[in-house]
């Protein structure tokens, strides 16, 4: 039991870390810049982890589909940005609704609440639009755009079912843990902010 508490202990200071820029320079190209972008914006990192702990509470559904409407939410974003040209506005919109989904999520986690599949099913595929969003604005001139999108579809996916083993190992020991995690989460989103 001991070996559980410093494991969730290490994960929320991992939470709750902050870096100078959510979005560091990203020197790779293709599907290496794909695989690493999600890795290296902690607002990335922090709501797809997030999404997938919260995801362990929910109906058998929701629980399975949420990588694969991770994937869809993040694509669809992906292809908003790239047909709209990613003009400001959108970006500045994009970037506060990353920020939401990283807050909200949080929240989730810290609330334990569990949402109807359809009501979560929406919310997780519109949280990684803006996500996806970003990651197409983001993507490196240089390189495959396919490559892009085919490395940053595997990280979603590793980070959702990661966020998800997690979620049930939480569900295994006192719900504090779970509260100290989402309410990391939520003030990691509160530093993003100011």
């Amino acid at each position: 039991m001991k070996r559980s508490h410093s494991a969730l202990l290490a994960t929320s200071l991992l939470l709750v870390a902050t870096s100078a820029s959510a979005h560091p320079g990203h020197d790779a190209h293709g599907l290496m810049a794909g695989l690493t972008h999600p890795f290296t914006g902690l607002d990335h990192l922090l709501a797809m982890l997030a999404i997938g702990i919260w995801s362990a509470r929910q109906s058998r559904a929701l629980r399975l589909g949420t990588p694969l409407l991770m994937v869809i939410g993040m694509l669809a974003g992906a292809g908003i940005a790239l047909l709209s040209g990613g003009q400001a506005l959108h970006a500045l919109i994009a970037e506060q609704g990353i920020l939401l989904s990283v807050l909200v999520s949080g929240a989730l986690v810290a609330l334990l609440l569990r949402l109807p599949t359809l009501a979560g099913a929406v919310m997780v595929a519109g949280f990684m639009a803006f996500h996806g969003f970003a990651h197409a604005l983001e993507m490196p001139a240089a390189g495959s755009a396919m490559g892009y999108m085919a490395g940053f579809v595997v990280a979603t996916l590793a980070l959702a079912l990661l966020g998800r083993a997690v979620g049930q190992r939480l569900m295994s020991v006192p719900t504090i843990a779970s509260r100290l995690v989402g309410g990391a989460v939520m003030a990691s989103a509160v530093m993003m902010a100011v």
